[in-house]
């Protein structure tokens, strides 16, 4: 299973790895790997090694792919583009707070401890 923080960690954490930072930001912008290599004219091959973190691209190329990012999940973001209705924040790298709590919650009363 892949890897992807949400917004709030994305703008909060300098410390996520390249590969999850730009997968994140393509998946929160609702756009595949082919689309963003159509766009910022790179391959959707290069795209996929980029998000897997076994090529360390360039800077020209990082400035490219992020300016375009950046671009779509501002336009994500704006109301008057239209609004979205999915969770968004993940705890940490993909594990829903609710689920967790559901889940330990579920494990007490199965076992009879509420």
């Amino acid at each position: 299973m892949r890897k992807v923080a949400c917004r709030k960690c994305l703008n909060t954490r300098i410390a996520i790895p390249l590969p999850i930072r730009l997968a994140s930001m393509r998946i929160l912008a609702r756009l595949t790997q082919a689309k963003l290599a159509q766009t910022s004219g790179l391959s959707q091959s290069l795209i996929s090694i980029l998000e897997t973190g076994s090529h360390r691209p360039r800077r020209q190329t990082l400035e490219r792919l992020f300016a375009i990012l950046n671009d779509a999940l501002a336009r994500e973001a704006d109301p008057s583009i239209g609004s979205h209705n999915r969770k968004e924040h993940r705890d940490g790298f993909g594990q829903s707070p609710n689920k967790s709590t559901r889940h330990r919650r579920n494990r007490r009363l199965r076992h009879g401890n509420e």
